[in-house]
């Protein structure tokens, strides 16, 4: 386990417009966190940090947070192998975001930020664009390289140094896990080309889902330490030289079997019935739960 204290620093200002007028939402609940309890597939729902809302701008940010060094440490070291076994599910989710990407641009250069095994860009390969990914876990790395032959960059983005200019650059559920989100969007305007495509995905801390479970709410896990909401999502993308195109509700696809077993009673029924366990494997649900968005924005033109 490591120790809460290791490599923590405290945030007294917002990190987005820099206002020290704020108000405490939550007090942490987590004492130690370990590599594990940072997988895309953790389930540790309401297991948070301290956030404070800013007032100014409505960003909520970990007080005090990860650093970036601690992040970089967990999750090179991450190894989830629950994720591929939803890449049906998966795959239906990003099909979607390339249907819209393609509406915006048909054919370029596209780099996947936290590209994760790949299975983004092998469904983005497949519609024409020439892809490159960025991944800091070996793991998820190796696999990516194993099942579609992609060489995936093994670093974070912050680190991430090349003389390219991309299209589009994607960020699907990133933005969320990074402690300075500002240096995160500066980093990807400077790698686009003239009216390149940024798109994200990322929890929205004031959705009536979030306002209704409170601290209970299913985005509160150890791996996510800011949050936006609309107003400050607007903010930091029209201060890093963005223009929004488009926001839209993000729903997920997922199988009856995995939404389950995130929880500890799904998994030890499905551990006692194992034919429970292949039905729903087949059962696919889609979740409109309307609490993150998907963001379309447009380089400005300088």
């Amino acid at each position: 386990m490591m120790e809460k204290k290791v490599l923590m620093k405290e945030v007294n200002k917002c990190p987005l417009c820099g206002s020290s007028e704020r108000k405490k939402l939550y007090d942490s609940n987590i004492n130690d966190f370990d590599t594990k309890d940072f997988k895309i597939t953790d389930s540790q729902y309401g297991k948070h940090w301290t956030f404070f809302k800013c007032k100014s701008c409505g960003f909520v940010y970990s007080n005090p947070t990860p650093t970036k060094e601690l992040l970089e440490k967990i999750y090179s070291s991450i190894e989830d192998p629950d994720y591929d076994s939803e890449e049906e599910g998966r795959s239906d989710n990003f099909k979607r975001i390339l249907k819209r990407i393609k509406k915006i641009k048909n054919s370029g250069t596209l780099l996947d930020v936290g590209a994760a095994t790949g299975i983004f860009m092998k469904l983005a390969k497949e519609r024409g664009f020439e892809v490159e990914g960025i991944e800091p876990s070996l793991w998820a790395a190796k696999k990516a390289e194993e099942k579609y032959g992609f060489k995936i960059h093994n670093t974070t983005f912050e680190n991430f140094e090349t003389d390219k200019k991309y299209d589009i650059i994607t960020m699907l559920d990133l933005i969320e896990h990074v402690e300075n989100p500002l240096e995160i969007l500066k980093k990807a305007n400077s790698l686009l080309n003239k009216n390149g495509l940024l798109v994200l995905v990322t929890p929205d801390i004031d959705s009536l889902l979030r306002k209704i479970t409170g601290s209970r709410w299913w985005h509160f896990r150890p791996p996510h330490v800011n949050f936006f909401n609309i107003k400050s999502l607007k903010f930091a993308l029209n201060k890093e030289g963005f223009e929004i195109i488009s926001i839209k509700p993000y729903h997920w696809k997922f199988s009856l079997y995995y939404l389950i077993s995130r929880f500890n009673i799904g998994r030890k029924i499905y551990d006692k019935i194992r034919v429970l366990k292949r039905i729903s494997e087949k059962i696919k649900i889609k979740l409109f739960l309307f609490d993150s968005v998907e963001v379309y924005a447009r380089k400005k033109d300088n």
